[in-house]
């Protein structure tokens, strides 16, 4: 691998290194998300509409919601998602809305624990 591989944000996260301040953010913004067993009906299908998207993310995180916001946000939960620190959820019908959801790993929950013990 070349050093530029090595030092990429998620070859750092996958070393259990938050690298951004706004990682860590969008991690205590889905702490609330945390569910060992999501509700789900009797054919399989999990509920969703109560984990956030990226707009409530970015609102939660404090950040003004415009281009610049959502494509920084997005960049980071798919790093984050690249590192099974967070896992992503499609609607299947339309009144769920067109964007992903997005819930807090135990994966993930064990890296903002050590970030915050790091603090």
């Amino acid at each position: 691998m070349s050093a530029a591989t090595l030092s990429s944000p998620v070859n750092k996260l996958a070393q259990g290194n938050l690298v951004n301040r706004q990682q860590l953010e969008i991690l205590r913004a889905l702490l609330p998300t945390v569910r060992p067993d999501p509700p789900a009906d009797a054919y399989g299908t999990i509920y969703i509409g109560d984990l956030p998207r990226t707009g409530a993310i970015i609102d939660a995180i404090g950040l003004v919601r415009s281009p610049k916001a959502y494509a920084s946000v997005s960049r980071s939960l798919a790093r984050l998602e690249a590192n099974e620190l967070v896992v992503s959820f499609s609607g299947l019908i339309f009144r769920q809305g067109k964007g992903r959801s997005y819930q807090l790993t135990a994966k993930g929950l064990e890296a903002l624990d050590r970030a915050e013990a790091s603090r």
